[in-house]
């Protein structure tokens, strides 16, 4: 099963270095999202007639590593108990894929990670998930949120980083 890991942050913090973490320890492909040149949604419509974002940007190579892999793993930071209006902006961006179901049951898991505490993470993010889940059809394998305001949190969550790889290792 090939498996691609998204940073969906727009700084160099917790989600971009666990993502490097994890597609390091899985030998898979990462993007880290800030490090390409994606534009805000603009809400044109277009993508309701073709399966393509009218932008011209960096898009069309995110959506092709979406489609060439099985799972999905999306870190996202937690930003006053939601997504960031970063991660936001790309979810946005897939909407060719809600008309045109090519992520339709894609395997998918989401990895939250903030300041606050992981029961009330993991609660707030799927709420604010939910909406993304239902619209692109995705199959949610698990959810997990980790406990981290800085990069030198994380090595306070290394037993559940080892754990999530382990789980996700084991997904076929």
């Amino acid at each position: 099963m090939k498996k691609l890991i998204v940073a969906l942050s727009n700084r160099n913090g917790c989600s971009v270095e666990i993502t490097k973490r994890i597609s390091k320890e899985l030998n898979c492909e990462k993007i880290i999202l800030r490090e390409n040149n994606i534009k805000n949604c603009i809400g044109c419509l277009s993508c309701h007639n073709q399966p393509k974002c009218i932008l011209n940007d960096d898009m069309p190579s995110v959506y092709d590593k979406l489609l060439t892999n099985d799972l999905l793993v999306f870190i996202a930071p937690n930003y006053f108990d939601s997504l960031s209006g970063y991660a936001k902006n790309f979810f946005d961006r897939l909407h060719p894929f809600y008309r045109f179901p090519m992520l339709q049951n894609k395997k998918v898991i989401f990895i939250f990670v903030g300041g606050g505490k992981t029961d009330g993470t993991l609660e707030e993010m799927n709420t604010s998930i939910r909406g993304i889940i239902k619209y692109f059809k995705f199959d949610v394998v698990k959810n997990f949120a980790l406990q981290a305001l800085n990069v030198n949190d994380l090595s306070k969550t290394n037993k559940e980083l080892d754990e999530i790889v382990e789980f996700i290792k084991e997904i076929n």
